[in-house]
């Protein structure tokens, strides 16, 4: 008697435990597994174990999507910060690479359940977060980030030199705008914190302050051969981006040449290469950023293809003049 109630206990035991978080019991009811008041979880499937880790860790994120909204370069620029030591971090998640911007930003503490099949062939994966632990680890690093922009923010204002005055304000509104969407996403797991760290975030005009810096700054410009100033255009729409504009008294001096010549290449269309060269300087006249590039371009006639060229100029200032700018501001700020 003694020797089958003791398998029938553990039997029992094993049964318990499997009805418990993390148990197979998640495969038909998800709430029974993960209890909403305690868990947020979403179920993803996949071919394999990390396509269906991907496909729950983006389920997941849509949780959050109503409060979050991404920026792919405020994101960029943060990691850049990062990366360069002007950050600390806290075990943040990233999944942008994993699931995409449709995922967006990051979770804090999110872990995976061990994969289930579905029954055809595929795999099925749990992406949960637990709430309170969760939010735990959001309050940290949200404070860290606050600590970091108010700390940017006071050594902004005590600055003399105009562009390190700047990069300082520009650094504190990117760590400042990082903890804004963290903020968002602990409102989901615990409204009151959120509201307490809010009251923290509203306490400085980040954006303000950056632009006040900026309207100081402003920068000089030169384009040699830009005669109809169709480059010189392209530069301030990007710059302004970073509340930056061209102004003749500016500290600072964004100087290059723009040259746009027909070549042959075949006899069926007309092509021209152009070459752009750009250079800032900061107030003692030492370059910061440079971007240079040549190219072709072709069309069916020279002004479709002279056409053709501007615009691409223009992609190409979008894609890496703001990004080479930044990057140089993150260097002042991480060598500070």
């Amino acid at each position: 008697m003694q020797r089958t109630l003791i398998p029938l206990i553990l039997a029992c035991f094993l049964v318990s435990c499997a009805s418990t978080t993390g148990g197979s019991s998640w495969t038909t009811n998800l709430d029974a597994a993960y209890p909403p008041a305690k868990f947020l979880a979403a179920v993803g499937s996949g071919d394999t174990r990390r396509d269906a880790e991907s496909d729950a860790a983006g389920a997941l994120a849509r949780r959050f999507s109503v409060t979050v909204k991404v920026d792919s370069v405020a994101q960029k620029r943060y990691s850049d910060l990062v990366q360069n030591g002007a950050v600390t971090t806290n075990g943040l998640e990233t999944f942008d690479q994993r699931v995409g911007l449709q995922a967006g930003g990051q979770l804090l503490g999110m872990r995976f359940s061990d994969p289930a099949p579905d029954g055809n062939g595929r795999t099925l994966v749990v992406a949960y977060l637990e709430k309170a632990p969760a939010a735990a680890l959001y309050r940290d690093q949200i404070g860290k980030d606050l600590d970091k922009a108010e700390a940017l923010s006071a050594q902004a204002m005590g600055t003399n030199t105009a562009l390190r005055a700047y990069a300082q304000a520009d650094a504190a509104l990117v760590v400042a705008k990082h903890a804004e969407g963290l903020l968002g996403q602990l409102r989901v797991l615990q409204p009151q914190a959120a509201d307490q760290l809010d009251a923290r975030w509203k306490q400085t005009a980040w954006a303000s302050q950056r632009d006040a810096l900026a309207a100081k700054l402003a920068y000089k410009l030169a384009i040699d051969g830009d005669a109809d100033g169709k480059i010189a255009d392209l530069v301030k729409a990007n710059l302004a981006t970073l509340s930056l504009a061209a102004q003749p008294a500016g500290l600072l001096s964004l100087t290059g040449s723009w040259a746009m010549v027909p070549v042959t290449v075949n006899k069926d269309f007309k092509s021209v290469q152009w070459t752009l060269s750009l250079n800032l300087a900061d107030e003692t006249g030492t370059v910061i950023a440079t971007l240079n590039k040549t190219s072709r371009e072709n069309g069916v006639t020279e002004a479709d293809a002279r056409a053709i060229a501007v615009r691409e100029v223009g992609k190409l200032l979008a894609k890496e003049l703001v990004g080479t700018v930044q990057g140089a501001l993150t260097r002042m700020v991480s060598a500070n």
